[in-house]
C-alpha cells in the first residue's frame, strides 16, 4: 500500500501491525526506506473516511485521524489483541 495522505499527514502500512506515520507542515515528506521494515504492496489494511476522519484498519490496528498536527485529539490508533 502506498503512502495514504489527508491534509500534512501522511500514513504508509508497513505490515498488518505496524504504520508509518509522518506529519510535514509544507506538505513535504522523506521518501527513504524505514530502517526495521520494508513496504509491502498487500498488508491486508483498508482505508476510509467518513464525517472527515480518516481510518485505517487492519487485523492488528484501528488508526484513526481528524487532521492537523499530531495531538491526542487527532491521532489514536487502537491495537487489536
Amino acid at each position: 500500500m502506498n503512502g495514504i495522505i489527508k491534509d500534512n499527514a501522511r500514513f504508509t502500512v508497513l505490515t498488518p501491525g505496524a504504520v508509518r506515520i509522518e506529519y510535514a507542515e509544507d506538505g513535504a515528506f522523506l521518501d527513504g526506506e524505514t530502517f526495521f521494515a520494508r513496504r509491502s504492496a498487500s498488508c491486508g489494511a483498508s482505508v476510509s473516511e467518513e464525517k472527515g476522519v480518516l481510518r485505517i484498519e487492519s487485523e492488528k490496528f484501528t488508526l484513526e485521524y481528524r487532521g492537523g498536527a499530531f495531538s491526542r485529539d487527532t491521532l489514536s490508533v487502537r491495537v487489536h489483541t
